[in-house]
């Protein structure tokens, strides 16, 4: 880190400088949230074709591929989340698997669901909209070391 070269009310701005580099961070940050508002959330009724365009970036690292019951899904990196997009046989989403990155981001995907959806029970969820009702879970993996999950279902 350079020092500044100005003075702030008469004091070297080094704290002023962290400050606004603080600042920044946390500017960075809600951006970053407001980003995976728009892009991390599920896409349930979604084509293959809309969600390979919506995350064409490459920032994204979007990789697609079968799983070991042959169901076709798509892999999509987020700031916060690593996101599974899988298909039914007319290759529209049918189900979402939404894993934070660590217990910061598990706790803000709770905060907002908790602020945005109907709550069921403290791992349950509910989100209704135009084109249906969503089921959303949380899931705890039995496996040590696995990761929290949240499981994004239409609810027929």
């Amino acid at each position: 880190m350079q020092p500044c070269k100005h003075s702030f009310n008469g004091r070297d701005c080094t704290t002023f400088d962290g400050k606004i580099r603080g600042m920044k961070l946390a500017f960075i940050f809600a951006l970053s949230m407001l980003f995976l508002e728009v892009s991390g959330q599920a896409r349930l009724g979604s084509s293959v074709s809309d969600i390979k365009k919506e995350f064409s970036e490459k920032s994204y690292e979007l990789t697609s591929d079968y799983d070991s019951d042959k169901n076709y899904y798509i892999r999509v990196f987020t700031d916060i989340a690593t996101v599974f997009y899988f298909f039914d046989e007319d290759s529209y989403c049918d189900q979402v698997l939404i894993i934070p990155d660590d217990n910061g981001k598990l706790n803000y995907f709770v905060e907002d669901y908790n602020k945005s959806y109907v709550i069921i029970n403290n791992q349950e969820w509910k989100m209704y909209n135009e084109s249906g009702i969503a089921s959303i879970r949380l899931v705890f993996p039995d496996v040590k070391g696995e990761k929290p999950y949240f499981v994004w279902t239409p609810n027929d």
